[in-house]
């Protein structure tokens, strides 16, 4: 599976590609955080006396979900449910754009970007399972529903962790490429094999 997305990745990435997904993840992110627009932060902060998106936080437990879940009131709870449908939908999947195409760009080495592929593959896959956990939770009030947002709690460190995982080894990628790159331009002419010209006497 893998070895089809790795492929894939190979075919369609290219640097003005991957810029273009970064630019684009933080300009979505900048108008969630900033901007007071449908089911953006700012909104339900107004919303609801300064309260934030679950997703936000490292961690929360299943009581810590249930309070911020009934805390955010019924317009609240839209809000959340609109944001888990739209913004937390894009940002995943340009933030898995851009890392997966930074990775492909960086670590030239088949296997290695094989494997390396499974960071962001993981943390796309973590982030749209704990939208679906959180608008179960929401679905579902007033009912309990414990298993869920523990559930819920684990699945959004998880996505943290895997987040982290994906900037550490872009950053070793670009650190490595940068590295190599100033070591070839700082090489002296002599120590460059040329290939002789032809009759040249050796």
């Amino acid at each position: 599976m893998f070895q089809h997305l790795s492929r894939l990745i190979q075919r369609i990435a290219t640097p003005a590609r991957a810029w273009a997904c970064l630019a684009l993840l933080l300009a979505t992110m900048a108008l969630v955080n900033l901007a007071d627009l449908p089911c953006t932060g700012p909104r339900l902060s107004h919303l609801t006396a300064g309260r934030t998106f679950l997703d936000l936080r490292w961690y929360y437990t299943s009581r810590e979900a249930w309070t911020a879940v009934s805390g955010y009131g019924p317009t609240g709870r839209a809000t959340c449910l609109g944001f888990y449908a739209t913004w937390d939908v894009a940002i995943p999947l340009l933030a898995f754009g851009f890392s997966a195409m930074a990775l492909t760009l960086l670590w030239d080495h088949p296997g290695p970007r094989r494997c390396f592929l499974l960071a962001p593959s993981a943390a796309l896959g973590f982030d749209l399972l704990e939208n679906g956990l959180l608008a179960l939770v929401i679905l579902r009030f007033p009912a309990p529903s414990v298993a869920l947002a523990a559930a819920a709690g684990v699945v959004t460190a998880l996505k943290w962790v895997a987040y982290a995982l994906c900037l550490g080894l872009v950053a070793a990628g670009a650190g490595i490429y940068a590295n190599l790159s100033a070591r070839n331009r700082l090489k002296p002419p002599s120590l460059i094999t040329r290939r002789p010209p032809c009759g040249a006497v050796m």
